[in-house]
């Protein structure tokens, strides 16, 4: 997406970074949400990622529940994950490494299936001005998981 300028918003705290320039995706970890499901599930995840005062941050809005894994996944800003977000002459790179834990129970294995979204938001320098999405279901509320995009890893 190409944009004039680059405007992350820092002055509504950490949880509001998404009305400014940032990443939201989200996945359906085990592809379950079924049709006219509205909201997310116990076993979905949504994360943001954003510049906040000049640094990357990555926040967990939604973790899938530890009956699944076991697994306690703490919400807000998390350190699970390396994050970087540069300028560039063209534009702007968001680039993330997640452990398996952070989107567990899905399964880093061939075969293995998933329902993902994202958005990029975006900002004029004064206000929240939309978004760009992959599929519905993120953006709106309720989310929509059901609306999420089939992912499968192949061999």
């Amino acid at each position: 997406m190409k944009k004039d300028g680059f405007h992350p918003v820092d002055t509504h705290g950490e949880s509001a970074t998404w009305l400014g320039d940032g990443i939201q995706f989200a996945l359906d970890t085990i592809a379950n949400a079924p049709k006219g499901t509205a909201g997310l599930q116990d076993d979905d995840f949504e994360y943001l990622l954003s510049l906040y005062q000049g640094e990357p941050l990555l926040i967990r809005l939604a973790a899938s529940a530890s009956s699944y894994d076991s697994l306690s996944k703490d919400l807000g800003r998390t350190d699970q994950g390396d994050c970087a977000i540069r300028k560039t002459a063209d534009g702007v790179v968001y680039e993330l490494a997640l452990p398996p834990v952070s989107i567990s129970p899905f399964k880093l294995l061939p075969g293995s299936a998933t329902r993902f979204n994202f958005i990029v938001n975006m900002n004029d320098g004064e206000k929240r001005v939309g978004w760009i999405e992959l599929t519905p279901g993120i953006g709106q509320q309720p989310k929509r998981p059901d609306q999420f995009m089939d992912m499968v890893l192949l061999p």
